[in-house]
């Protein structure tokens, strides 16, 4: 899997947890981490050494078959309508700062309502943005085995 800044090809819509850890996801086409065009479905198993041709991947490739419609509809819902919305709400609040009565931003030395609303969106989407790429990763490299 080839991605820089969550362009590329990447894994999403991980699922089908086995007793020998190895997992099912999709290969996507993404741009921006949003998912474009489903390519194809993997089942892979976590591997700190595993290597193709003369790259070392994170996974050992187990199989590989067609995507999976409902898969596919939950990514395309959550990178294009739950994502969004989860770090788009504090920048929009920021935008209609002023038809909602508060003062506009006139700096940090007379900082008002509208610049806090500023800083606490940065801090809110810097917080939200390294706990989606810790969830990212734990949902793969997890140790956890699978109820029988």
């Amino acid at each position: 899997m080839v991605s820089f800044n969550g362009t590329g090809v990447r894994l999403y819509g991980f699922a089908d947890r086995r007793a020998d850890g190895s997992v099912s996801a999709t290969k996507w086409l993404a741009l921006l981490w949003l998912p474009l065009l489903p390519l194809q479905r993997l089942t892979i198993r976590p591997s700190r050494y595993a290597r193709r041709g003369d790259a070392q991947l994170p996974f050992e490739l187990l199989g590989t078959a067609p995507p999976r419609l409902r898969e596919v509809a939950k990514a395309y819902f959550f990178g294009w309508i739950v994502l969004p919305l989860l770090l788009g709400w504090p920048l929009l609040l920021f935008g209609f700062a002023e038809r909602l009565g508060l003062p506009p931003a006139r700096g940090l030395l007379h900082a008002g309502v509208t610049d806090w609303l500023l800083v606490g969106a940065i801090v809110y989407l810097g917080v939200t943005a390294v706990t989606l790429r810790r969830w990212d990763r734990r949902r793969f490299f997890s140790d956890e085995q699978p109820s029988p």
